[in-house]
């Protein structure tokens, strides 16, 4: 199983690719998050009916994390997104700087939540 696959989710959501203007579904994503295809990032609309939170992400390896990325911490999904003030390299892991949090560590193939827009 790839790490990409172990990402925190929402009850539901759905799967999309902006370039292609197709519908993806879970088992052609998961493993990478991007289209099959062209390779781009997949859109992901998610709603969590509990909180009535409706969010569109895209989700990036930890090493693909960029300066002005909005990212939500793991198990946050339904909380605050987070800007990335710049990232750097701590021993074997990305050291992602947060606005308001300060450093957040993961795996260079760990998969991070990336928020934008709304539902």
């Amino acid at each position: 199983m790839s790490r990409m696959s172990g990402v925190n989710r929402l009850p539901v959501e759905k799967y999309s690719c902006p370039n292609c203007e197709t519908g993806l579904d879970d088992d052609q994503v998961r493993h990478s998050w991007r289209c099959p295809e062209c390779n781009d990032y997949v859109h992901v609309w998610a709603h969590d009916p509990d909180t009535d939170t409706k969010i569109t992400l895209i989700r990036k390896r930890g090493d693909e994390i960029e300066e002005g990325d909005l990212i939500h911490l793991p198990g946050q999904l339904t909380k605050d997104c987070y800007w990335v003030l710049g990232t750097s390299q701590v021993k074997d892991k990305v050291g992602i700087g947060l606005k308001g949090y300060g450093q957040f560590k993961v795996l260079p193939d760990e998969p991070v939540n990336c928020r934008i827009g709304g539902g």
